[in-house]
């Protein structure tokens, strides 16, 4: 099978020379390379243009439009999708293709695992170890489907294979509407609702370069907060969108009547509610921390605080575009 790598990017100059030099070491070579870009300032096509690479350009519309261009402009049978800041192992097309070429699934995923020039950075390493890991990590071969995907994670675009045919002949293209977090998770539920299943793979890896300030951390989860509501707005129905959103609700608004209640009855229950808040689920995930990640003392208060501070920033993007809503009627 022919596979078509897409690249959607923009002003990754200093990542994209060792992304495209790891593709040209595959040890199954693509077919094709599709660099698709958004508008890059930095010298990113100049380094570009030293591969074999096909170059598109989305006019500024955005990560998805850059898919969609891809996916519509590939010729291969397989298109694998991949982001500029990763770097791909010898063998993760041919582990792709392994997964697909039987035809019993349309799209396959997998980790997205720290950089090995990032490993001692605290804030990197969060990123696949937190609580909600911020980049998936999967132990096994798993299949996902409709029924089963509230318990499972899905994949990340950064490491996303699709059979072309079948996503062009189901029209089942990337949301443009959707910007800066949870387009894979509103794709990846199309597919699924249309009785198709997603396997992911502890084989199909992809080497990244994670945040590695807390700045830079926060920023990108409130990001994918934003797009968590843009996908509950879409399909709230899904039960991947629904349930987050609903927790998410719920919590603020219990927590608002909480502080309103103690400050207008007993302004000393406040202490309360910010031992259930934060004190409570701080001890809770450094014992998680400390028994199921088998991380240190001192990395387990860190990760703590990082789960609950990363949480709050989540649920912030997400409350932003849910009360512009309410207040743009």
């Amino acid at each position: 099978m022919k596979v078509s790598v897409v690249i959607p990017v923009k002003n990754r100059r200093r990542y994209i020379g060792e992304l495209l030099q790891s593709l040209m070491n595959q040890r199954i070579k693509p077919y094709e390379i599709i660099v698709v870009d958004g508008g890059s300032t930095d010298g990113t096509l100049e380094v570009a243009r030293n591969f074999p690479v096909k170059i598109l350009f989305d006019e500024g519309r955005g990560t998805n439009a850059a898919r969609n261009i891809g996916l519509l402009n590939a010729k291969g049978d397989i298109v694998a999708f991949i982001d500029a800041d990763c770097v791909a192992p010898p063998d993760w097309l041919e582990n792709m293709v392994k997964e697909l070429e039987n035809g019993d699934h349309i799209c396959v995923g997998g980790s997205a695992i720290i950089h090995p020039k990032l490993r001692g950075n605290i804030i990197a390493e969060y990123a696949n170890t937190g609580f909600f890991p911020v980049m998936p990590v999967y132990r096994e071969r798993k299949v996902i489907t409709k029924e089963n995907v509230v318990s499972q994670r899905l994949p990340n675009t950064n490491n996303l294979g699709v059979v072309r045919r079948i996503l062009i002949e189901e029209k089942l293209y990337f949301d443009e509407g959707i910007k800066g977090g949870a387009e894979e998770q509103e794709f990846l539920w199309r597919i699924l609702e249309k009785g198709y299943s997603i396997l992911v793979s502890d084989k199909i890896k992809v080497y990244h370069y994670h945040r590695r300030t807390l700045k830079g951390l926060l920023k990108q989860v409130y990001r994918y907060g934003r797009g968590l509501y843009r996908f509950y707005h879409k399909h709230r129905n899904a039960p991947l969108a629904r349930i987050p959103a609903l927790i998410i609700i719920v919590f603020y608004t219990s927590l608002a009547s909480s502080i309103l209640l103690s400050i207008l009855v007993n302004p000393l229950t406040l202490g309360v509610v910010f031992f259930i808040v934060f004190i409570l689920p701080f001890i809770l995930l450094t014992l998680f921390h400390l028994v199921h990640r088998k991380t240190s003392f001192r990395r387990a208060l860190v990760y703590s605080i990082l789960d609950i501070i990363v949480e709050i920033c989540y649920s912030i993007g997400f409350m932003r575009e849910f009360l512009g809503e309410v207040v743009s009627g």
